[in-house]
């Protein structure tokens, strides 16, 4: 049984079923060498991302829509 994951959004459980759980991994330093950067990932609820990303960076998360090409 797979570990259970908090949504970094609503705080609720993220229950694995397609495109659930999705993880954001959030960078520091990006523009930095890898040695000066940090990374940590977060789980969430795809339809939880897609409400809280700008109306056009979420328009562009295909992998995150129902029925999309890649996700199928």
């Amino acid at each position: 049984m797979p570990h259970p994951v908090m949504c970094a959004f609503c705080g609720d459980s993220v229950e694995t079923a397609d495109p659930d759980p999705c993880a954001l991994i959030v960078v520091t330093n990006w523009r930095s060498p890898e040695d000066e950067q940090q990374e940590q990932q977060f789980f969430a609820h795809a339809a939880c991302v897609l409400t809280r990303f700008h109306p056009e960076v979420a328009a562009e998360a295909a992998v995150l829509h129902p029925g999309n090409e890649l996700g199928s």
